[in-house]
């Protein structure tokens, strides 16, 4: 989870300062250029905001989703914020729709919404549990 965490904490930092250099860009651009050309120069550099501000917008929902399952309670059985191992050596945070994240150490792990596919096949099974995925069927080892 605090993985999870930093990775979208780094996120939201390089997209605030990239906005940062953009407002900074925006306020050093001068009307000395010819008129068109200046307009056309701030009306990209606007666009280019509010796609990062897009971005920042669902990184900051991302750090939300992450905090609410960092609360919840654990157990035995899948819920938010559960970790789960799965038989294959792949490993789980249900909380977010993040995708996949990699542990300082290497091993990469997915962070996936409950409302995902697997997320709603794995919620409410515990160790043991077999689920079907395509034509796959996948044990669940652990949860945490």
């Amino acid at each position: 989870m605090q993985v999870a965490s930093a990775h979208v904490d780094n996120s939201i930092s390089a997209l605030e300062n990239q906005i940062a250099e953009l407002d900074s860009a925006q306020a050093g651009d001068t009307k000395a250029s010819a008129g068109d050309k200046f307009e056309t120069s701030r009306e990209m550099l606007q666009q280019q905001r509010d796609q990062l501000q897009a971005q920042l917008v669902v990184q900051q929902q991302h750090k939300l989703k992450l905090e609410l399952a960092a609360r919840t309670a654990k157990g035995d059985t899948i819920r938010l914020g559960s970790e789960i191992l799965l038989a294959d050596g792949r490993r789980f945070l249900i909380a977010s729709g993040l995708g996949k994240v990699t542990f300082p150490a290497g091993a990469p792990f997915w962070v996936i919404s409950p409302d995902s596919p697997l997320g709603h096949l794995l919620l409410g099974k515990g160790p043991g549990a077999q689920v079907e995925v395509g034509n796959r069927t996948i044990e669940v080892l652990e949860v945490y």
